[in-house]
C-alpha cells in the first residue's frame, strides 16, 4: 500500500505522528510546570500564614503541614496514630494540667465529620518549652459526593490576647475589691461620724439658745458660722452614706413598677412642688426589673433636681418612657435654666458643683447618686441641655427578663 493510500485509509505517516507525540508531550511537560507553578505558590501562601494549617487523610496522614504548624507543635508531622496526637505534641486542656483526651482533639473529630469552632487548647512541648494558648477552628473535608476525605485544622497562637485578658481580669478583681474596701470605708466613716458631728451641731446651738444675749456680735456670728458647717458636713455625710448604700445595702432587683415609684417620688417631693406651683406630667410608665425604693429615689433626684434648678419660670417637667432594644429608656425633660455642654459628664461626678452654695443650696452628690443607682441596675445615665433652654436628663434601664418592652 502506497503512502497515498495509507493517508486515504485514515492512517498518518511516521513522521505526523512523531510531531503529535511531541507535540503532546510538549502539552503536557507545560501542564506539569504549571502545576508545579501554582504548587509552590500555594506552598508558599500557607508557609507564610501566621496560623498553623494541618490536613489529614481519613487514615490521619497528615497531606499538608505548615510552617506555622511546625514551630507549635515541635517540627515536621511524624507518623503517629491520631489516638497519640495530643501526647505526642503537648496538647493540654486549658486547665494546663489535664492532657487532651485524643476523642476530644479537634483533627480528630474533624475526621469524624464534626466542625469545631474556637477551641481552646494549651500547648507545651520541646518546641514551646513555656507553653502557648491556641484557638483551633477544625472541619471535615467531603468530596462532591459527601464521602469523607479527612479533615483540617487551623490553629492560632492567642498568648497575647490571653495573657491580656487574665490581666485585665486581675485587675477587674482588684478594682471590685477596691471599690469594695473604699464603699466599707466610706459607709464606716460616714456613719460613725454622725454622731460627733451631732454633738458639735448640737452644743454650738445649745450656745446659741442659752447665751445669746451674753455674747458680743462676732462670737455669735462665730457660733452661727460653726452651725451652719456642722450642717453642711452633716448633709454631705448623709449623702456618702447614701450613695455607699447602693451597691451594699439596696433591695433585690425584681419587677417594679415604674408608676408607683414615680408616685411616691411627687408624694416626697409634695412641699417643693407646691412652693413653685410645678406642673408635672408623665406618659405611660412601665414594669422593670429594679430596686422599688432606688427607682424611687432616682425619680425623687432628677425631678427635684428640675425644681431647684428651674430659674424664674414656673417648672414644668414630663417624665417619659420609650422601648429600646432589650431596654427601657426614661426621659424626664424640664423648662429650667439648662447646662453648659462643657459639664454635661462633670454633673455626674461626685461632690462636683456648677453653682455656688448662694446660688443653689445642696452637695453636689445628687446626680451622682442617679449615676450610681443606674448602673447598679445595669443600665446608663446622660443629659442634653442648652443654657436657657432647659434639660433632659434621661436613663436606661433593661426591660423585664422574658418580655419584650
Amino acid at each position: 500500500m502506497s503512502s497515498a493510500d495509507r493517508r486515504s485509509d485514515g492512517l498518518e505517516s511516521p513522521s505526523a505522528l512523531k510531531q503529535q507525540v511531541a507535540e503532546s508531550a510538549a502539552a503536557l511537560e507545560k501542564s506539569r510546570a504549571r502545576l508545579r507553578n501554582q504548587s509552590r505558590i500555594l506552598k508558599l501562601i500557607f508557609d507564610s500564614m501566621a496560623e498553623g494549617v494541618i490536613v489529614a487523610d481519613p487514615r490521619g496522614h497528615c497531606l499538608l503541614w505548615n510552617r506555622a504548624a511546625e514551630r507549635f507543635l515541635g517540627g515536621a508531622p511524624r507518623d503517629v496514630f491520631p489516638d497519640d496526637w495530643p501526647r505526642v505534641y503537648g496538647v493540654y486542656l486549658p486547665d494546663r494540667e489535664t492532657p487532651c483526651p485524643a476523642g476530644d482533639f479537634p483533627l480528630a473529630r474533624a475526621m469524624r465529620g464534626e466542625a469545631t469552632t474556637r477551641c481552646e487548647l494549651f500547648l507545651r512541648n520541646p518546641a514551646v518549652p513555656k507553653g502557648i494558648w491556641v484557638n483551633v477552628n477544625a472541619s471535615p473535608l467531603q468530596d462532591d459526593h459527601g464521602t469523607a476525605q479527612g479533615g483540617i485544622a487551623v490553629i492560632r497562637d492567642v498568648t497575647e490576647q490571653k495573657i491580656s485578658q487574665d490581666v485585665m481580669a486581675q485587675q477587674r478583681q482588684e478594682l471590685e475589691r477596691s471599690n469594695r474596701d473604699l464603699e466599707q470605708f466610706a459607709y464606716v466613716s460616714s456613719h460613725d461620724l454622725q454622731e460627733p458631728l451631732r454633738a458639735v451641731s448640737g452644743y454650738c446651738q445649745l450656745l446659741q439658745r442659752r447665751f445669746a444675749a451674753a455674747l458680743e456680735p462676732k462670737a455669735a456670728e462665730y457660733i452661727a458660722e460653726a452651725v451652719q458647717g456642722a450642717r453642711r458636713m452633716q448633709a454631705l455625710i448623709e449623702g456618702l452614706l447614701a450613695y455607699s448604700r447602693v451597691g451594699r445595702h439596696g433591695h433585690p432587683i425584681a419587677p417594679t413598677s415604674a408608676q408607683a415609684a414615680f408616685d411616691q417620688a411627687l408624694v416626697n417631693l409634695h412641699a417643693a412642688i407646691g412652693e413653685c406651683s410645678a406642673e408635672i406630667t408623665h406618659g405611660v410608665l412601665p414594669v422593670v426589673p429594679a430596686d422599688p425604693l432606688q427607682l424611687m429615689q432616682l425619680f425623687q433626684n432628677l425631678i427635684g433636681n428640675a425644681l431647684k434648678y428651674r430659674g424664674d419660670r414656673r417648672p414644668q417637667i414630663h417624665v417619659a418612657a420609650e422601648a429600646g432594644d432589650r431596654e427601657w429608656v426614661f426621659s424626664v425633660r424640664d423648662n429650667g435654666i439648662g447646662i453648659d455642654s462643657r459639664f454635661r459628664e462633670r454633673i455626674f461626678v461626685i461632690f462636683q458643683r456648677l453653682h455656688t452654695r448662694s446660688e443653689y443650696p445642696g452637695t453636689g452628690i445628687g446626680l451622682a447618686l442617679c449615676k450610681r443607682i443606674v448602673e447598679r441596675h445595669g443600665g446608663r445615665i446622660w443629659v442634653e441641655s442648652e443654657p436657657g433652654a432647659g434639660s433632659t436628663f434621661s436613663f436606661s434601664l433593661p426591660s423585664v427578663a422574658g418580655e419584650p418592652p
